[in-house]
């Protein structure tokens, strides 16, 4: 009977149905064929429950396996679409469609998507910040469309002092976060065959500040991770990460990867082009106490350098992340004045320093020279009427000239010896009767002959003593005795 039933109203609505379409082939034969309206595109930012039965156009970004951790068995399918306006929204299966739609959505190509569900998107281990996430199903049409304006990736990075805040706490989406590979750790494995073998690796990520994070992978992800490729690529390796659940470890902060994890070595995104315009390089620095090594991350770098890095790049034909540039190892055996700052996460034994900028030491200042003063001369009337006159300079033509006055200075001068010898005559006379005798001497005596050009001269000095001395009449006598000679 049941069976019965349900054939009636299957054939029911089939003759219905069949009314119906001739009913509109007649109407389409009499007035024309009715136009056909495409249904509108809905963009991802503005899906809201009401156009669930709106298609969209979306690019499949990534693809996973839901598990309850530290259960291996999966729980369902997910994805994160990608539409051209570069919104992001998680899509998820269940696991009965898990097969149909692991092979229809394949990673990296676009399709047209129709007659989805939706749910609420739930706090824990929120990969995006879109509040709605939709859920595919049996119903559900996927039409494959062209790549055209579709994005390449979708991130929203956090900075590394954003970090602390989203640690332990399940009110914050999963992180994802750029940076260079400073170093990466062996495998490591935990548990036994009795319980569970968990394989853990580390890779330490590095931000511009010098500031290292330590980047956790397990088990598949830890062993699928590309070592013998990291040295065939462009150097420094960029990796960029998403959907980490931030944790403390150790006294540092840990980037824990989940299901949903992923990472991308050397992405074409903003960011990475950023990173690639910075140079670092390791210096030692020492002085009479010790030396440390400087970690130089550019711009501060350009304070030692005599350029910024994009110019010193663009020096170098083919550079080389191994080799340095001679413009930095001629920084070699010079000294300057360094600031650097502790590196957070930085631990005893192990203490990194980054340098905050250097400047040549100043020069030492020139010693103190006093101004030398000029002499004065000894204040005197001749030197103070000098300093008041002024000298003046004429110009006297010849014939203006005056010859000097007549000079009998010659004629005086021929007659100066005759008076002087006829003098020294005389003094001779008066000295003889006046000399007093010297007693004898058997020794001999020597004599000086003295020119009578000079001893008379002396003589001559000592006549008006003689005369002031005599008395007036022997003057006189004197004064006649000369008149008759």
């Amino acid at each position: 009977m049941a069976d019965k039933g349900k054939q009636a109203i299957v054939h029911g609505s089939t003759s219905s149905t069949t009314q119906s379409e001739e009913y509109m082939l007649q109407r389409s034969k009499e007035k024309g064929k009715a136009p056909v309206v495409e249904p509108e595109i809905v963009n991802l930012m503005d899906l809201k429950p009401a156009d669930l039965d709106k298609p969209i156009e979306v690019k499949v970004y990534r693809k996973w396996t839901s598990k309850n951790v530290p259960d291996p068995n999966p729980t369902g399918l997910c994805f994160i679409l990608l539409g051209r306006d570069g919104s992001a929204i998680q899509a998820n299966v269940q696991l009965w469609d898990m097969r149909q739609f692991d092979s229809r959505l394949q990673l990296g190509s676009c399709y047209k998507i129709e007659h989805f569900g939706y749910k609420r998107t739930e706090n824990w281990q929120r990969t995006l910040n879109n509040p709605l996430t939709l859920l595919f199903g049996r119903y559900t049409q996927v039409v494959p469309i062209q790549d055209e304006g579709f994005p390449d990736h979708y991130f929203n990075f956090a900075a590394y002092n954003e970090l602390g805040r989203r640690a332990d706490t399940k009110d914050y989406t999963l992180t994802d976060y750029i940076g260079t590979i400073r170093n990466i750790g062996h495998i490591r494995e935990f548990g036994d065959p009795t319980t569970n073998r968990i394989l853990r690796r580390n890779v330490e990520i590095q931000n511009l500040n010098g500031n290292v994070v330590t980047f956790t992978i397990w088990n598949e992800m830890a062993a699928d991770f590309p070592l013998h490729t990291l040295t065939q690529m462009e150097q420094p390796v960029i990796i960029a990460v998403s959907s980490c659940w931030v944790r403390r470890f150790s006294g540092g902060l840990q980037l824990s990867a989940t299901p949903t994890t992923y990472y991308y070595l050397n992405p074409s995104v903003e960011e990475a082009g950023q990173i690639r315009q910075i140079y670092c390089f390791k210096a030692t620095i020492a002085d009479d106490t010790g030396s440390v090594i400087v970690t130089c991350f550019s711009p501060e770098a350009d304070s030692l350098l005599l350029s910024t890095v994009t110019e010193l790049l663009s020096y170098i034909p083919d550079p080389d992340p191994y080799v340095l540039p001679p413009i930095i190892r001629d920084l070699e055996n010079t000294r300057h004045v360094f600031h650097v700052h502790v590196a957070k996460g930085s631990r005893r034994g192990f203490v990194r320093f980054i340098l905050d900028g250097a400047e040549d030491i100043p020069l030492p200042a020139p010693p103190e020279v006093l101004p030398v003063l000029p002499e004065v001369p000894p204040h005197t009337e001749e030197t103070e009427s000098s300093a008041t006159e002024t000298p003046t300079a004429t110009e006297i033509g010849p014939e203006n000239l005056t010859p000097p006055p007549h000079s009998t200075e010659q004629l005086e001068r021929e007659r100066v010896p005759s008076e002087i010898q006829s003098t020294t005559v005389r003094r001779q006379l008066f000295e003889q009767t006046s000399t007093v005798p010297q007693p004898y001497s058997p020794e001999p005596v020597e004599t000086e002959t003295v020119p009578s050009e000079v001893q008379p001269a002396a003589t001559r000095t000592e006549l008006p003593k003689e005369a002031s001395s005599s008395s007036p009449t022997r003057s006189v006598k004197r004064q006649k005795h000369d008149e008759h000679a």
